[in-house]
């Protein structure tokens, strides 16, 4: 993919930022660690040019260089606020409504903060070897040595910093600390750190409302318990772990934060809407909602194609189908990989999502998929063929924490199959997004121990 036509915006005190956009599919402002943010040079370097460009091809990219970074204008005013300003010059140059935020490291406390300021725009946060303070990191020895190597000598500590990122003696790892200083000056470098520490969104994490992914590389030497603070802090967040550093696999770190976007996309797309009918809604007594959808579905889809990947999806539904005609559940809808089941006996949806995880495994298929499969009951509201009320929205978040070859369960379903012949394993309680108390969720085996 060739470099994005690079544009400016002028902030509210006179700043001309730049930023780019490229790519089709939900528009996703990605903001990265101010030393090694040029919107342009960035597409020369092969991991930059690897993540993003994947990036592009599900999502609209929306890169921003921060002042003093870049190209954007170098000056050494820098302030706890700024970066806020900047984001809200883009978003309305460009006339966002809704929109994802993706950030990297020492920016991940400013991007929590606007995510809590702006909670009915901000759809989804994602968070790559996030903080809630920058002042977490430097609890790494490395990271703040390597600082202080930029400070003390600039040449030695750019350069210092490409080993840091990906590895000593990684081919990558050579000429980025050049990159390095086309991306920011020598004296704007302790400003932008100094400027970074005051974005402590501790106090605020709590209010996103945002579903969030938090994604930590293995190998680096960010404090394991850095990350698992900021998914302790934000409500519906996921904590997952990538191998190595950024040269390992950076097509396939960018193909795991598509697939839980597509993930959480998809359930939302299935929770109810209010109805513009004027049709009375009916109460339908206690049903056991049931959602699946496919792991690495987007994944799956890019490597296979429209036809192949249409072709394996149809081999799915056929099964899916068969199973739940089996067990009397009904069929609400289904959108993309997603299906949203009915059913009036908790039991039959429980052994339902039993035979389904099993069919999936052992009934022949192009190629073996796994699927997450979500259960909650309640006495949702029945309204020309759908279902509606919080008992199908705690049902869709449910799903998005499960794993593939996993199903979830909420207190209510676990409760209302005692005495029954299943085997659960406590997976604790859970804040889901959209509900003030969290939710005891349970793991319904199906697999022999």
């Amino acid at each position: 993919m060739p470099p994005p036509i690079v544009q400016y915006v002028t902030t509210s005190d006179g700043v001309r930022v730049a930023y780019t956009v490229c790519g089709t599919g939900p528009p996703a402002i990605v903001l990265t660690d101010p030393s090694v943010s040029h919107v342009e040079l960035e597409w020369s370097q092969p991991i930059l040019r690897d993540i993003y460009g994947r990036l592009a091809q599900d999502l609209t990219l929306i890169r921003i260089d921060i002042r003093g970074t870049g190209l954007s204008d170098r000056v050494q005013s820098v302030g706890p606020d700024t970066i806020y300003g900047e984001i809200r010059a883009v978003v309305e140059k460009l006339g966002l409504q809704r929109y994802i935020i993706g950030a990297v490291q020492i920016v991940s406390p400013a991007a929590i903060i606007y995510a809590s300021r702006y909670p009915n725009e901000v759809t989804h946060l994602v968070l790559i070897d996030g903080c809630l303070s920058v002042m977490q990191l430097f609890t790494s020895p490395q990271i703040a040595a390597v600082i202080a190597a930029g400070q003390a000598d600039w040449v030695t500590g750019t350069e210092a910093i490409g080993s840091f990122t990906f590895g000593a003696g990684h081919a990558e790892s050579v000429g980025y600390g050049t990159y390095i200083r086309s991306c920011i000056d020598q004296t704007f470098f302790p400003l932008a750190m100094q400027a970074s520490h005051v974005h402590d969104s501790t106090p605020v994490a709590k209010d996103v409302r945002a579903p969030t992914l938090i994604v930590k590389h293995a190998g680096n030497t960010i404090p394991m318990d850095v990350a698992r603070n900021v998914a302790t802090n934000i409500p519906n967040a996921s904590l997952v772990t990538t191998p190595g550093l950024w040269a390992d696999e950076p097509v396939a770190l960018a193909e795991r934060m598509l697939d839980w976007l597509a993930t959480t996309l998809a359930a939302e797309e299935m929770e109810p809407a209010p109805s513009a009918s004027d049709a009375s809604p009916a109460q339908t007594g206690v049903r056991t909602i049931l959602f699946t959808d496919i792991e690495g579905h987007t994944q799956m889809m890019q490597r296979l194609g429209d036809d192949a990947g249409r072709s394996l999806l149809r081999e799915h539904e056929r099964i899916t189908r068969d199973v739940i005609a089996k067990h009397g559940g009904d069929e609400i809808k289904t959108i993309g990989d997603a299906f949203m089941v009915s059913f009036g006996s908790v039991t039959a949806a429980a052994q339902c999502a039993i035979d389904l995880q099993q069919a999936i495994t052992t009934e022949p298929m192009t190629e073996r998929l796994k699927i997450r499969i979500g259960l909650n009951a309640g006495e949702p509201i029945a309204e020309e063929g759908d279902l509606f009320g919080s008992s199908v929205i705690i049902a869709s978040r449910i799903v998005s924490q499960a794993n593939g070859g996993e199903i979830l369960v909420s207190d209510v379903v676990r409760g209302l199959l005692s005495g029954k012949p299943f085997m659960f394993a406590d997976r604790g309680d859970v804040a889901l997004r959209g509900f003030e108390d969290p939710i005891r969720l349970y793991e319904l085996r199906w697999q022999p121990a």
